[in-house]
Protein backbone atom coordinates (compact mmCIF):
# COMPACT_ATOMS: atom_id res chain seq x y z
CA UNK A 1 0.00 0.00 0.00
CA UNK A 2 2.68 2.54 0.92
CA UNK A 3 4.49 1.80 -1.92
CA UNK A 4 1.83 2.52 -4.53
CA UNK A 5 1.05 5.34 -2.58
CA UNK A 6 4.45 6.89 -2.93
CA UNK A 7 4.72 5.78 -6.63
CA UNK A 8 1.86 7.67 -6.80
CA UNK A 9 2.89 11.00 -5.22
CA UNK A 10 6.18 10.53 -7.43
CA UNK A 11 4.18 10.75 -10.48
CA UNK A 12 2.43 13.50 -9.68
CA UNK A 13 5.28 15.63 -8.78
CA UNK A 14 6.99 14.07 -12.27
CA UNK A 15 3.44 15.94 -13.70
CA UNK A 16 4.13 19.29 -12.19
CA UNK A 17 7.69 19.59 -12.96
CA UNK A 18 6.97 18.66 -16.83
CA UNK A 19 4.15 21.36 -16.69
CA UNK A 20 6.14 23.95 -15.42
CA UNK A 21 9.25 23.29 -17.69
CA UNK A 22 6.07 22.95 -20.56
CA UNK A 23 5.43 26.84 -19.30
CA UNK A 24 9.46 27.88 -19.62
CA UNK A 25 10.55 30.14 -22.47
CA UNK A 26 14.26 29.15 -22.70
CA UNK A 27 14.44 30.92 -25.89
CA UNK A 28 14.30 34.64 -24.40
CA UNK A 29 17.84 35.98 -24.18
CA UNK A 30 18.77 37.41 -21.33
CA UNK A 31 18.62 41.58 -21.12
CA UNK A 32 21.53 43.34 -21.79
CA UNK A 33 23.47 45.59 -19.65
CA UNK A 34 23.42 49.01 -20.96
CA UNK A 35 26.64 50.25 -18.75
CA UNK A 36 29.67 48.63 -20.19
CA UNK A 37 32.91 49.11 -18.32
CA UNK A 38 36.01 49.37 -20.67
CA UNK A 39 39.83 50.81 -19.75
CA UNK A 40 43.42 50.53 -20.60
CA UNK A 41 46.77 49.73 -18.60
CA UNK A 42 50.03 51.33 -20.59
CA UNK A 43 53.90 50.26 -18.70
CA UNK A 44 56.73 52.05 -20.49
CA UNK A 45 60.10 52.67 -20.01
CA UNK A 46 61.71 55.35 -21.63
CA UNK A 47 65.80 55.60 -21.84
CA UNK A 48 67.43 58.31 -23.39
CA UNK A 49 71.03 59.39 -23.95
CA UNK A 50 72.24 62.66 -25.27
CA UNK A 51 74.82 64.04 -26.76
CA UNK A 52 78.19 63.91 -24.46
CA UNK A 53 77.74 66.55 -21.79
CA UNK A 54 74.17 66.53 -22.37
CA UNK A 55 70.77 65.38 -20.06
CA UNK A 56 70.26 61.17 -19.82
CA UNK A 57 66.72 59.95 -18.91
CA UNK A 58 66.02 57.20 -17.80
CA UNK A 59 62.26 56.23 -15.83
CA UNK A 60 59.56 53.63 -16.12
CA UNK A 61 56.24 55.27 -16.18
CA UNK A 62 52.19 53.85 -15.90
CA UNK A 63 48.98 54.89 -16.82
CA UNK A 64 45.56 53.25 -16.27
CA UNK A 65 42.17 54.42 -18.09
CA UNK A 66 39.21 53.10 -16.72
CA UNK A 67 35.77 54.26 -16.91
CA UNK A 68 32.04 53.20 -17.55
CA UNK A 69 30.11 53.75 -21.30
CA UNK A 70 26.29 53.92 -20.86
CA UNK A 71 23.83 53.05 -23.49
CA UNK A 72 20.68 55.49 -22.72
CA UNK A 73 18.96 54.22 -26.07
CA UNK A 74 19.65 53.18 -29.53
CA UNK A 75 20.78 57.02 -29.86
CA UNK A 76 22.57 58.28 -27.22
CA UNK A 77 25.51 57.19 -25.13
CA UNK A 78 27.13 58.88 -21.91
CA UNK A 79 30.47 58.29 -21.07
CA UNK A 80 33.57 58.95 -18.66
CA UNK A 81 36.86 57.67 -17.46
CA UNK A 82 39.46 58.47 -14.75
CA UNK A 83 43.28 58.12 -15.51
CA UNK A 84 45.89 57.64 -13.22
CA UNK A 85 49.37 58.13 -13.69
CA UNK A 86 52.71 57.07 -11.94
CA UNK A 87 56.03 57.57 -12.86
CA UNK A 88 59.12 57.07 -11.33
CA UNK A 89 60.45 60.68 -12.53
CA UNK A 90 58.70 63.55 -10.64
CA UNK A 91 55.94 66.49 -12.50
CA UNK A 92 59.14 68.94 -12.30
CA UNK A 93 60.89 67.30 -15.40
CA UNK A 94 57.16 67.46 -17.45
CA UNK A 95 58.56 70.92 -19.78
CA UNK A 96 62.28 69.11 -19.90
CA UNK A 97 60.72 65.60 -21.66
CA UNK A 98 58.63 67.50 -23.60
CA UNK A 99 56.21 65.60 -22.24
CA UNK A 100 51.92 66.12 -22.93
CA UNK A 101 50.76 64.93 -19.53
CA UNK A 102 52.10 64.84 -15.97
CA UNK A 103 54.25 61.64 -14.57
CA UNK A 104 51.98 61.79 -11.60
CA UNK A 105 49.06 62.46 -12.01
CA UNK A 106 44.64 61.40 -11.30
CA UNK A 107 42.31 63.35 -13.02
CA UNK A 108 39.34 63.66 -15.58
CA UNK A 109 40.62 61.39 -18.78
CA UNK A 110 37.09 61.58 -20.75
CA UNK A 111 33.73 62.46 -20.54
CA UNK A 112 31.31 62.88 -23.20
CA UNK A 113 27.33 62.58 -24.67
CA UNK A 114 27.44 61.24 -28.06
CA UNK A 115 24.11 61.29 -30.59
CA UNK A 116 23.67 59.34 -33.23
CA UNK A 117 20.43 59.80 -34.92
CA UNK A 118 21.05 57.95 -38.38
CA UNK A 119 23.96 55.04 -39.25
CA UNK A 120 25.55 57.17 -40.42
CA UNK A 121 25.70 60.77 -38.63
CA UNK A 122 27.43 61.04 -35.05
CA UNK A 123 27.05 64.25 -32.47
CA UNK A 124 29.87 64.30 -29.88
CA UNK A 125 29.85 66.70 -26.96
CA UNK A 126 32.34 66.86 -24.38
CA UNK A 127 36.16 65.83 -23.49
CA UNK A 128 37.16 63.13 -25.41
CA UNK A 129 39.56 61.62 -28.09
CA UNK A 130 40.09 64.03 -31.19
CA UNK A 131 37.70 62.73 -33.92
CA UNK A 132 39.84 63.44 -36.29
CA UNK A 133 42.68 60.92 -38.47
CA UNK A 134 45.89 62.62 -38.06
CA UNK A 135 49.64 61.39 -38.35
CA UNK A 136 51.09 60.92 -34.93
CA UNK A 137 53.69 63.50 -35.88
CA UNK A 138 50.75 66.29 -35.75
CA UNK A 139 48.88 64.97 -32.92
CA UNK A 140 49.16 62.90 -30.02
CA UNK A 141 46.06 60.16 -29.70
CA UNK A 142 46.15 60.45 -25.88
CA UNK A 143 45.33 63.95 -25.99
CA UNK A 144 41.85 64.98 -24.67
CA UNK A 145 40.60 68.32 -26.28
CA UNK A 146 36.77 69.42 -24.79
CA UNK A 147 34.26 70.45 -27.65
CA UNK A 148 31.55 69.57 -29.99
CA UNK A 149 32.02 67.94 -33.38
CA UNK A 150 30.05 65.88 -36.34
CA UNK A 151 30.36 63.26 -38.39
CA UNK A 152 28.36 62.40 -41.70
CA UNK A 153 29.78 59.49 -43.70
CA UNK A 154 28.11 58.63 -46.97
CA UNK A 155 28.70 55.20 -48.56
CA UNK A 156 28.78 55.05 -51.90
CA UNK A 157 29.45 52.03 -54.21
CA UNK A 158 29.39 48.11 -52.80
CA UNK A 159 32.90 49.14 -50.23
CA UNK A 160 33.61 53.19 -50.83
CA UNK A 161 32.68 55.62 -47.90
CA UNK A 162 32.79 59.52 -48.34
CA UNK A 163 33.03 61.28 -44.41
CA UNK A 164 33.10 64.80 -43.28
CA UNK A 165 33.95 65.62 -39.99
CA UNK A 166 34.21 68.96 -38.22
CA UNK A 167 34.25 70.65 -34.72
CA UNK A 168 35.82 73.18 -32.27
CA UNK A 169 37.80 72.60 -29.26
CA UNK A 170 39.32 74.21 -26.44
CA UNK A 171 42.59 72.42 -25.92
CA UNK A 172 42.69 71.45 -22.20
CA UNK A 173 45.93 70.64 -21.79
CA UNK A 174 48.34 71.51 -19.21
CA UNK A 175 49.86 74.68 -17.79
CA UNK A 176 46.34 76.94 -18.20
CA UNK A 177 46.10 75.96 -21.87
CA UNK A 178 43.52 78.32 -23.73
CA UNK A 179 44.37 77.03 -26.74
CA UNK A 180 41.43 76.70 -29.38
CA UNK A 181 40.92 74.28 -32.12
CA UNK A 182 38.94 74.42 -35.27
CA UNK A 183 39.01 71.86 -37.86
CA UNK A 184 37.08 70.12 -40.98
CA UNK A 185 38.24 66.64 -42.63
CA UNK A 186 37.36 65.39 -45.56
CA UNK A 187 38.11 61.21 -45.94
CA UNK A 188 37.77 58.63 -49.04
CA UNK A 189 37.71 55.40 -48.12
CA UNK A 190 37.97 52.79 -51.08
CA UNK A 191 37.47 49.01 -50.88
CA UNK A 192 36.95 49.11 -46.83
CA UNK A 193 36.95 45.37 -46.41
CA UNK A 194 38.89 44.43 -48.63
CA UNK A 195 42.50 42.90 -47.66
CA UNK A 196 44.12 46.45 -49.06
CA UNK A 197 42.19 49.91 -48.95
CA UNK A 198 43.09 52.92 -50.06
CA UNK A 199 41.96 56.45 -47.66
CA UNK A 200 42.51 59.97 -48.48
CA UNK A 201 42.50 62.00 -46.42
CA UNK A 202 42.14 66.06 -46.50
CA UNK A 203 42.42 68.54 -43.15
CA UNK A 204 41.86 72.38 -42.34
CA UNK A 205 43.18 72.47 -38.77
CA UNK A 206 43.37 75.99 -37.23
CA UNK A 207 45.07 76.45 -34.03
CA UNK A 208 44.97 79.59 -32.06
CA UNK A 209 45.84 81.36 -28.48
CA UNK A 210 48.71 79.08 -27.68
CA UNK A 211 50.11 82.20 -25.46
CA UNK A 212 50.08 79.63 -22.30
CA UNK A 213 51.51 77.26 -24.12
Amino acid sequence: RYTAIAAGCGLWLLGICIAQADDLDISVEPAVNPVAWSGDWLVRGDVVRSAPGGDHLTRLWTRLRYGPTWQIDDQWTLGGALRVDESTVGNEEILQNNDNERSRDLALDSLFLAYTPTQNDKLLFGKTAFPFVLSRMLWDPDLRPAGISYMHEMPFGDEDTFRVTGGGFRGEQMFGDQSRIVALQLGLTLHQTSLVSREFILTDLRVSNLDAL
